[in-house]
């Protein structure tokens, strides 16, 4: 796990680097689909901006989904209410992202910056928690040419995509053309290291039990809960909520 998030980290910075050289260019809010307009042309500019599209659609009521999944379990609903939270969850969810959203760009973007140091700092800290608490073992232990790391590093870049999404608020920065990079290169660099640090702190803590996290992640609940009871478990759901929150926003 933890060599796997570096190569991930390494690799996803190639994405992160045409990003970087167009935001010296020009001022623009339109993301993606900009940059590839101006690199590829117009049809390449056109197909990007169709995929955000189709992306903006889906992406909330797939967070949506992914948050009533996990909250569903611990909430002790009986089974044959269930629908009510299904449609009382997404409703109260849509109202509270409707708040900072109708209060315009400049106040929304408070939430998130909040909302964001939230949520690397909780990841920091509990991460240093399991590696100070765990036993495991942290001497590499993979093959470069295994079917497995390369499809758990396929998974990885999926967690550093996203990099660039500060583009999208370009146009309406302060900031004169090509001083988002050193934000951008600030931001990955902190998320890179807040994940390759988990990734680590989760190989410590779990050391010969990473089997079962391999094939169930939630079990690190039940070994975390150990140490702090059901608190760990609303701690995580916390978190869970809070960065879903974010990326809808």
């Amino acid at each position: 796990l933890p060599e796997i998030t570096v190569v991930a980290f390494l690799i996803s910075f190639t994405t992160l680097i045409p990003v970087l050289f167009f935001s010296g260019l020009t001022h623009t809010n339109e993301g993606y689909a900009s940059y590839a307009h101006m690199g590829l042309g117009r049809k390449a500019g056109m197909a990007t901006g169709f995929i955000y599209i189709l992306y903006s659609v889906l992406v909330l009521p797939n967070i949506i989904m992914f948050l009533s999944s996990f909250l569903f379990p611990f909430t002790g609903i009986a089974k044959n209410y269930e629908i009510f939270f299904y449609i009382l969850f997404p409703v109260i969810y849509l109202i509270l992202i409707f708040i900072p959203l109708s209060r315009g760009l400049a106040w929304s973007l408070k939430p998130i910056v909040i909302l964001g140091m939230i949520e690397i700092g909780s990841i920091i800290a509990i991460s240093l928690f399991m590696l100070t608490t765990g036993k495991g073992s942290l001497k590499p232990q993979f093959s470069i040419l295994s079917g497995n790391f390369w499809d758990g590093v396929i998974i990885g870049i999926l967690m550093f995509s996203g990099g660039g999404s500060g583009i999208f608020l370009k146009r309406d920065a302060e900031e004169t053309i090509g001083e988002i990079k050193i934000p951008l290169i600030y931001s990955y660099a902190l998320t890179g290291f807040a994940l390759i640090l988990g990734s680590f702190a989760v190989t410590r803590f779990l050391g010969n039990n990473m089997g079962d996290f391999g094939s169930d992640p939630l079990i690190l609940f039940q070994y975390l809960g150990q140490y702090g009871g059901s608190a760990i478990i609303i701690f995580f759901i916390a978190l869970l909520i809070i960065s879903g929150f974010n990326l809808t926003l």
